[in-house]
């Protein structure tokens, strides 16, 4: 069996479980579980047999794996020039849902707990800039919870030592409340508009 590679990042989240399933699923050639098939947008042999080429020939890691799951675009981008399946189009459940984004090189540098992987919905990509984003993450991850009520605040505190999820709220300069999410796994931080809860 093919050692995956690792990657060299000490912050790099750690690869979810449902991707080192995809991953043996492609290496020991059997079908992956139905989640795995959602999230990674496996809606035929031919999507199967494209990531395992990608995978197997052309030396797609585990981490590259999870940095694509959920995200059709990305996937589809695994499959390379010299695939026998190139230009086939990825799509999953969540691509209309959320979008990956990426932290400015200041927001993670004094983080008070780990962020996971950042997204962000269509809303909020929509209605704010992507200053006002990345400002959001730097202050939520710095344990600055921004406009929440005092119980809020202690409910976060108390959230860091139990290993709950922590919840910020902001407004961009023209007034816009939007909201900074993580989960209790701190898998997955989200940026979000408080309608799209």
């Amino acid at each position: 069996m093919k050692k995956d590679k690792k990657s060299n990042s000490s912050t790099r989240p750690a690869v979810r479980p449902v991707t080192q399933q995809l991953y043996q699923a492609l290496v020991l050639d059997t079908w992956p579980s139905p989640a795995t098939v959602v999230d990674f947008g496996i809606e035929s042999d031919r999507h199967y047999a494209a990531l395992q080429h990608a995978v197997i020939q052309h030396d797609v890691t585990v981490e590259e794996l999870d940095d694509a799951a959920c995200d059709g675009p990305a996937l589809t981008a695994l499959i390379r020039p010299g695939n026998p399946f190139h230009g086939l189009t990825f799509t999953t459940s969540w691509d209309d849902l959320m979008r990956k984004i990426s932290p400015s090189a200041d927001a993670v540098t004094r983080d008070k707990f780990p962020a996971g992987r950042l997204f962000a919905t269509p809303g909020a990509l929509e209605a704010l800039s992507q200053a006002d984003i990345q400002e959001a993450i730097r202050r939520h991850l710095a344990g600055d919870w921004g406009d929440v009520s005092h119980t809020d605040r202690a409910e976060n505190e108390a959230a860091l030592r139990n290993g709950d999820r922590l919840l910020s709220a902001y407004r961009t300069s023209a007034g816009q409340r939007f909201w900074v999410l993580t989960e209790a796994d701190r898998s997955v931080t989200t940026v979000l508009l408080p309608e799209e809860y």
